[in-house]
């Protein structure tokens, strides 16, 4: 399917409506921003923007399940253009849409790019081209252009007096069809449609390609639907499973915790498949009603008749119900609205309400699937199995490393470290006695709480581990007071998988502009394999980092900062939780309040300040736009605290409070660190500050 939709925003809902049955869309005229996030439910995502301007843009949708990678996202000149390659039945078939805006001219060596990369390519766009002798009423002086490319001998065009583009009483051919041999031979059935939305526009243009695409793997992680599980079969299935374990062994070494683990999460998994279905994967438009669908059927039926009429009759009716359908998703999405600004006066709302509520309208954390090229060390990753290789290649080498014992602080930790596992091991005899065991009461009051988050390698989902049997309880306690007692956690909890997320206004093409989230083991929250789309990496080992929720995390913080508050006076009391730190004092008057709480705050600060100058004089040598970014946050701050309005001049604010811009105070605490490193003669940190010395100024030049 092509279409030139002039905001695809706008006739999402209509284009899902009418056309969800089409596996490939091609459309142009976008007018998306490089920056904006978008995505169709059920489509994998290929999009050229127009950078800098208004308008234009061309987007690819491929149906996620046929395999495909970009081969190709490039503006030449005015023509834009993104290609894309799929596998078929009969090899490799690229796949391209092209937008020429009006005023642009048809670039052939664009053409010519795309038949070198395969010469088995399908050509879809708006050319703004008309060529009589190919259909088109009259010819222009892009049809011109389009006939010197056609007379190249290696594309041919649909044959048709279609045309694709009313307005008034103007019809023009101008969107084009363009294939090599022997693609042309597979198309067929093409027809146009009614324009969307209310005007009269470009016509959506479908047609039929008799080739088979091939499919994605299927992915290896189970998905449920839990809406549909029976829930007492599932209880029922799983006490029989379980039934099968013997509750009477011993387990006495790692190994007979790891076998323990394993049958009890198949025990589970087992008890899971035949209980509920798996998700099957159908798209489904919730935002057109049914009464929307029927009224687009309708259009469309409407549209054709009158076309073929040419009756005013039909004409009028066509005109009436292309309002009814506007008026009609207009209201959907009304009520869609006020659906979801209803639940935010519920009398109770639970956190993951609010938290779906929030993302109906901030959708910074939304996963983004990228199905461009991937560029590692030198290696261009195409398909889904080389990015997830590179990803885990990448993770390995530079995120998930553990760092070099080098320092005499490390040796002391090390040592004391390894003076505790002596301890620990000398114990071992008597340790059975030092813990409580965990109860089957403790078990069941956990997993009765248990948050909906998403299951880990193992398609375990909190959602069965709530919906427990007695017996379950009994086989959880068992391994978790073993694990405890043996200090080994099983090695079928430790392995993870990892999804992606895009950081705002990254380079796509890099890996390090992806934060990884491990989804392990809803049983214990260490290998892990990147997931995309449905295939998985090879495994690899995480030797750094704490899981998401572990106490190791804020206990590491309290550690450093556990001295913060040793010179604030008696006078005022602080409560600190991991990274939250309170202050509050007491007096009989307004000023002797305020005087107290801010002694304290300075004494903070002066412990904080004492902290981040250690790290001023590496930042001297970051890129500017961070600069000006902590710039922006500072003047932010200071004309709130005066209460000044936005368009205060950045030099009255500072002149005002004679509080230094960033840069400069960071560039005095540097001159400061290398009088002090010279007084010392610390020539080793004096040549290092000097060396950062002479980056800025020669940045600044």
């Amino acid at each position: 399917m092509h279409i030139n939709v002039t905001s695809i925003k706008k006739h999402t809902d209509e284009i899902l409506a009418r056309f969800n049955t089409y596996d490939i869309w091609s459309i142009n005229e976008t007018n998306l921003k490089p920056h904006q996030l978008f995505s169709l439910q059920g489509f994998n995502i290929f999009r050229n923007d127009r950078q800098n301007k208004q308008g234009g843009g061309v987007l690819l949708a491929i149906r996620k399940s046929i395999k495909c990678f970009e081969i190709l996202n490039a503006t030449i000149e005015t023509n834009e253009a993104v290609a894309v390659q799929i596998e078929t039945s009969l090899g490799q078939l690229l796949i391209a849409t092209v937008y020429i805006p009006p005023a642009g001219k048809i670039q052939q060596k664009l053409f010519d790019e795309i038949y070198q990369l395969n010469n088995n390519c399908l050509i879809l766009g708006d050319l703004n081209a008309a060529l009589e002798e190919k259909g088109s009423r009259k010819t222009n002086a892009k049809g011109v252009q389009l006939k010197q490319i056609l007379e190249e001998g290696y594309l041919q065009c649909i044959d048709n007096n279609l045309t694709t583009y009313a307005r008034n009483n103007y019809e023009e051919k101008i969107d084009w069809i363009l294939a090599t041999q022997p693609t042309i031979l597979f198309i067929d059935e093409v027809e146009t449609h009614a324009p969307l939305g209310c005007k009269e526009d470009h016509k959506p243009i479908t047609f039929n390609l008799s080739m088979t695409a091939d499919l994605k793997p299927k992915s290896p992680r189970l998905t449920f639907n839990f809406n549909l599980a029976n829930w007492n079969l599932y209880r029922k299935k799983l006490n029989e499973y379980l039934n099968k374990i013997d509750l009477k062994q011993k387990l006495e070494t790692k190994e007979h915790i790891d076998t323990y683990t394993v049958a009890l999460t198949n025990c589970i998994t087992l008890a899971m498949k035949e209980a509920m279905p798996l998700a099957n994967g159908k798209i489904r438009n919730n935002n057109v009603s049914e009464v929307t669908k029927k009224l687009i059927e309708e259009k469309h039926k409407v549209y054709r008749k009158w076309r073929k009429t040419t009756n005013e009759i039909d004409k009028k009716h066509y005109y009436k119900i292309r309002e009814l359908v506007s008026n009609s998703i207009r209201n959907d999405r009304i009520e869609k609205l006020t659906a979801i600004m209803s639940t935010l006066s519920a009398k109770k709302m639970q956190s993951a309400g609010v938290w779906n509520t929030v993302k109906k309208f901030h959708n910074k954390r939304t996963k983004q699937s990228y199905s461009g090229q991937l560029i590692y060390q030198n290696t261009t990753a195409n398909n889904d199995q080389e990015k997830a290789n590179v990803f885990a290649r990448y993770f390995e080498n530079e995120i998930f490393v553990s760092k070099p014992d080098e320092t005499p602080f490390h040796n002391q930790v090390n040592t004391r470290a390894a003076s505790i596992k002596r301890k620990m091991k000398m114990e071992t005899s008597s340790r059975e006695n030092k813990f409580s065991p965990i109860t089957e009461n403790e078990i069941k009051c956990i997993l009765k709480q248990l948050p909906n988050s998403a299951p880990g390698p193992d398609a375990i989902h909190n959602r069965s581990l709530k919906n427990y049997t007695k017996l379950l309880v009994i086989h959880l306690a068992k391994i978790f007071n073993a694990i405890v007692g043996m200090g080994h956690i099983p090695q079928e909890w430790k392995k993870a998988n990892i999804i992606l997320l895009l950081k705002p206004k990254k380079e796509k093409k890099v890996p390090s502009s992806y934060r990884p989230i491990s989804l392990l083991s809803c049983l214990d929250q260490r290998t892990a394999s990147v997931e995309i789309e449905s295939t998985l990496s090879r495994s690899f080992a995480l030797k750094s980092g704490t899981p998401q929720g572990s106490p190791l995390s804020p206990l590491l913080y309290i550690l450093f900062t556990y001295d913060s508050m040793n010179n604030i006076e008696d006078h005022t009391q602080y409560g600190l939780f991991a990274d939250d730190t309170a202050l509050w004092a007491g007096s009989n008057t307004i000023k002797s309040l305020r005087r107290r709480l801010q002694t304290s705050a300075n004494e903070f600060n002066r412990w904080f300040r004492s902290i981040i100058t250690y790290g001023c004089t590496i930042l001297l040598k970051t890129d500017n736009s961070i600069w000006k970014r902590m710039q922006i946050l500072q003047n932010k701050a200071l004309r709130a605290a005066l209460g000044l309005p936005m368009y205060t001049s950045t030099e009255f604010i500072h002149l005002r409070t004679k509080i230094p811009m960033i840069k400069n105070y960071a560039k005095e605490i540097l001159n400061k660190a290398i009088s002090r490193a010279e007084t010392y003669q610390d020539n080793t940190t004096t040549e290092n500050l000097k060396r950062i010395l002479s980056i800025l100024q020669y940045n600044e030049n």
